[in-house]
């Protein structure tokens, strides 16, 4: 087993190494959304997207009245 160093409470190597794969992650998901977008829009289409899940209902959400 491998010591992990304590670097802030609660915060250690382990949690920095999943939070970074975590935002690579993202980033290839917004790339792979931009290049959706683009194909969608160089045609003329359009798109609906449907939310859906615990917080679809409100509070904040993407969508603006």
């Amino acid at each position: 087993m491998t010591a992990m160093k304590k670097t802030e409470v609660g915060n250690t190597d382990a949690h920095k190494l999943k939070r970074r794969k975590y935002e690579n992650e993202l980033r290839k998901l917004q790339i792979g959304l931009c290049h959706q977008q683009d194909w969608v829009a160089s045609r003329g289409l359009r798109v609906i997207i449907i939310f859906e899940g615990r917080d679809a209902a409100g509070k904040g959400g993407p969508s603006v009245r």
